[in-house]
């Protein structure tokens, strides 16, 4: 049994991206948000095709998401030694 819970993820990702769609639109901005807010995930990257634009959010010194100021591309870390560039240009 030990084994099985060792497989389990022990930290919350560092970088969610969330294609948003008409039918979780309200879900994914409200109630997943607030989850992954709550648990530590640091970069939430949300994608829009319908509005043609993307978003992303890094969570702040208190624990809140902050939008970054408008960019086309962002560099993000997800770890000490990975960085990854984000085009923001289109969804």
């Amino acid at each position: 049994m030990l084994a099985e819970i060792e497989r389990h993820v022990q930290q919350p990702p560092a970088l969610v991206v969330e294609i948003l769609s008409d039918a979780t639109r309200t879900r994914d901005l409200t109630v997943k948000r607030d989850l992954y807010e709550a648990n530590g995930v640091r970069w939430y990257l949300i994608s829009d095709p319908e509005e043609g634009r993307s978003s992303l959010l890094r969570l702040g010194t208190m624990g809140r998401y902050e939008s970054l100021p408008s960019a086309d591309r962002q560099e993000i870390d997800l770890c000490p030694d990975c960085r990854l560039s984000v085009d923001l240009g289109t969804p």
